[in-house]
């Protein structure tokens, strides 16, 4: 993310339906639990009880019937109340004559809406231009119980807008997309983030990170037509590989040589290689994986499907992906491959290639 890029998560309370609003998960036709995503049910109360107790929210569609349930429409709390909450208020920015020289524009960008402001002069200490996705939530429990290196974590879990149209390839194709609901793991990412930076051995992977999302931020601004790589995976993808590398170079082969910086960025392109390659990257939180690195964690569903990242990307846009990182971000960190063998990282590299493809996805 781009030092003048913020990401505002904006936690959404319905006073009077506290307590009552509950996830229920989303199964396929084979009763398998599809992770990461879930509907919003709000319980004891019917729909005569919420157009006469919230009139504004039933006429914008917050509320929709379903199968017998009350459920939470995530289009509708996006397109017809979180939007027209952003535009009020940058209304009121502009209307005010201490803000006239900021230029506000608003873009949608499910589940964010983008607010940019452009600083025409208002302040020369001041970015030129700030982006904000603002991207609104429900608290769906906090977690007690997890822990990272004996420490509780009590990651606050939400659930946010993500629906799609049903034509698109973003949709779930066995659900109503518009009352679909993201459960994102951003506190887990963030708790395990501010532990590890008293590690050493952690911190060097997590050093590796930040060099490759640099690298990707100064390649798409050095050139008109940027290696595909670059475009293709983003960097919540860069974030899911460097917890993979964290869970087999600190906890299950914490003997393996770490050696520095280079010897991480070497474990990036190897697991990199591998995902652009299987076309897979299940996501960390919902796998096995960090039910075994953190005590704690929350049972997963069983059967489940996985969630592939990469389900949206098309096989020839991977492959170039993958084309481009060898020939170009390899090559552009200063590595060379072929010379001798480490028999260490080719074993974890078949490791995490027989994770990632042994599984079901949706």
């Amino acid at each position: 993310m781009e030092p003048n890029e913020f990401d505002a998560m904006l936690e959404f309370h319905i006073e009077g339906l506290e307590g009552k609003i509950t996830e229920e998960s989303i199964l396929d036709q084979y009763n398998r639990h599809v992770s990461g995503f879930c509907f919003m049910n709000i319980n004891g109360v019917d729909m005569a009880d919420l157009s006469s107790q919230y009139p504004s929210l039933f006429q914008r569609g917050v509320f929709k019937e379903q199968d017998g349930r009350i459920r939470l429409s995530s289009r509708s709390l996006y397109e017809n109340v979180f939007k027209s909450m952003v535009d009020k208020a940058t209304d009121k920015i502009r209307a005010s004559k201490d803000y006239q020289t900021l230029v506000i524009t608003r873009k949608d960008h499910p589940p964010a809406v983008n607010v940019q402001i452009r600083n025409n002069g208002f302040s020369p200490t001041l970015p030129s231009e700030i982006n904000i996705d603002f991207v609104p939530a429900i608290l769906l429990r906090v977690d007690k119980t997890s822990k990272y290196e004996g420490t509780r974590l009590n990651c606050p879990i939400h659930a946010v807008c993500k629906w799609s149209p049903p034509e698109s390839s973003k949709a779930l194709e066995f659900v109503d997309s518009e009352i679909v609901w993201n459960v994102k793991t951003t506190g887990y990412e963030i708790h395990i983030l501010d532990v590890a930076r008293n590690d050493m051995r952690k911190s060097i992977i997590f050093t590796a990170l930040r060099i490759v999302k640099t690298y990707f931020t100064k390649t798409k601004k050095s050139s008109s037509s940027p290696p595909p790589l670059v475009n293709i995976v983003k960097s919540y993808h860069l974030k899911q590989i460097a917890f993979y590398i964290l869970y087999y170079l600190c906890h299950v082969h914490r003997e393996n040589d770490l050696r520095g910086v280079d010897t991480a960025l070497m474990y990036f392109i190897d697991f990199l290689e591998v995902a652009l390659d299987t076309k897979l990257l299940p996501h960390f939180f919902y796998s096995e994986k960090a039910a075994e690195m953190l005590p704690g964690y929350p049972p997963l569903p069983s059967p489940r499907l996985h969630y592939n990242q990469f389900r949206r990307m098309s096989n020839e846009s991977l492959e170039q992906a993958k084309q481009s990182l060898l020939n170009h971000m390899a090559k552009d960190l200063g590595f060379e491959f072929g010379g001798f063998p480490d028999y260490e990282r080719s074993s974890i590299k078949k490791t995490f290639r027989k994770f990632a493809v042994d599984k079901d996805y949706f």
